[in-house]
C-alpha cells in the first residue's frame, strides 16, 4: 500500500512536472509566432505568462529582454537580461530548442546585449565589466570585443600606455573576428579614432580608409579620411572624399564646408565660396554650421580684397 502511494505521488510530480514544462514551452511558441508577425505586447504577454509558470528559466527572459532591447526600452530589457545572465548562470549547458525570431539564449549573447545597452546608456565602465564576463564564457565574441575596446577608448584608458596597448590588441581581435561587414568597419573607425588620440593621422589614415570601404554609404567615414588626407596635407585626396561625402548627404551642410576648405587650401577660391554658400543655403543648417561656412567664406573674401564685404560678413 505505502510502496504504490509513493510511486502514485512520483507520477503526479512527473505529470505535474511535464505539464508545466509544456505550458511554458507553448508560451514561448506563442509568443516566436507573435513577433513574426509583428506583434510585439501580445509576445511580451505570452513570454511573461511563461515566466509565471517557471521562473527560473532562461528562455522566457532572455527573449523578453531582446524584443525591450529591439524597441529601445532600455532599462526594462536591463532587468530583463540580468535576470537572464542570473538563470544562465544555474541552467547554463542545458539542451534547449533553437527559436530564431526570440534570439538565441547563451550566456555571452545575454552579457553583450547587456553591455550594449550599458555603453548606450553612457556607462562604458559598466559596459566593460559586462564584456569581461562574456568574454570568459565566449572569447571570440567580436561585438564583445568591440564593445569592450570602445568603452576604455571613450572612459580615458587610452592615455596610458598599457591602456593604449590593450585597447589596440582588442579592436584589432574586433576586427578580424568580424570578417568584412558593418561591424568590421566600426572597428576599423575605433582604430582610426585610437590613434587620433595621439594625433597621428598618418597611423589612423588606413583604418579610416578601410572602414569607407566597408561600410561605402556612410558619409561620416569619408569625412574621417578627407580630414585625415587634410591634416597630412594631401588636398587634393582631401577633397575627393569630401566629394563623397557630399554625394552621399547632399542635403547637409558640413560635407560641403570640407569642400569648400580643401579648395581654399587648394587656391581654388571660387569654388571655395561657391562651396561656402551652397552650405548655407542648407534648409535645416545647424547654427555653427552657417557661422563657420560664413567665416570662411569672409577669409576668402578678404583674400580676394574686398575687406569691407568681409568685414559685413565676420559680424
Amino acid at each position: 500500500q505505502r510502496r504504490w502511494q509513493h510511486s502514485s505521488l512520483g507520477m503526479l510530480v512527473l505529470l505535474m512536472s511535464s505539464v508545466a514544462q509544456d505550458s511554458y514551452d507553448s508560451h514561448l511558441d506563442r509568443a516566436e509566432t507573435l513577433v513574426g508577425k509583428g506583434k510585439v505586447r501580445e509576445a511580451l504577454a505570452e513570454l511573461d505568462a511563461a515566466s509565471r509558470i517557471s521562473p527560473k528559466r532562461p528562455e522566457a527572459l532572455v527573449a523578453k529582454g531582446n524584443l525591450l532591447m529591439e524597441q529601445r526600452q532600455n532599462a526594462e530589457a536591463l532587468l530583463a537580461l540580468r535576470a537572464a545572465a542570473v538563470a544562465l548562470k544555474v541552467d547554463e549547458g542545458k539542451p534547449r530548442k533553437q527559436r530564431g525570431a526570440l534570439g538565441g539564449s547563451s550566456l555571452g549573447g545575454v552579457q553583450a546585449n547587456i553591455a550594449t545597452i550599458l555603453y548606450q546608456s553612457g556607462d562604458p565602465l559598466g559596459a566593460a565589466e559586462a564584456c569581461e564576463e562574456a568574454l570568459v564564457v565566449q572569447p571570440a565574441h567580436a561585438r564583445c570585443m568591440y564593445i569592450y575596446g570602445v568603452a576604455w577608448l571613450s572612459g580615458g584608458r587610452w592615455e596610458s600606455a598599457e591602456g593604449f596597448e590593450r585597447i589596440l590588441r582588442t579592436l584589432m581581435a574586433a576586427r578580424r573576428l568580424s570578417g568584412r561587414d558593418a561591424s568590421a568597419a566600426s572597428a576599423y573607425f575605433a582604430l582610426g579614432s585610437l590613434h587620433m588620440k595621439r594625433l597621428r593621422p598618418d597611423l589612423a589614415l588606413q583604418p579610416f580608409q578601410m572602414a569607407a570601404v566597408l561600410a561605402p554609404t556612410d558619409a561620416a567615414m569619408q569625412l574621417k579620411v578627407g580630414e585625415m588626407h587634410s591634416r597630412l596635407g594631401h588636398h587634393a585626396r582631401a577633397l575627393a572624399a569630401f566629394r563623397i561625402a557630399e554625394q552621399l548627404r547632399p542635403s547637409d551642410s558640413e560635407p560641403k564646408i570640407q569642400v569648400g576648405n580643401a579648395m581654399r587650401r587648394l587656391g581654388r577660391r571660387h569654388e571655395a565660396l561657391a562651396a561656402y554658400r551652397a552650405a548655407q543655403g542648407v534648409g535645416g543648417a545647424a547654427g555653427y554650421e552657417v557661422a563657420e561656412a560664413k567665416y570662411w567664406e569672409a577669409s576668402v573674401v578678404e583674400q580676394e580684397g574686398q575687406p569691407k564685404t568681409a568685414e559685413r560678413l565676420y559680424r
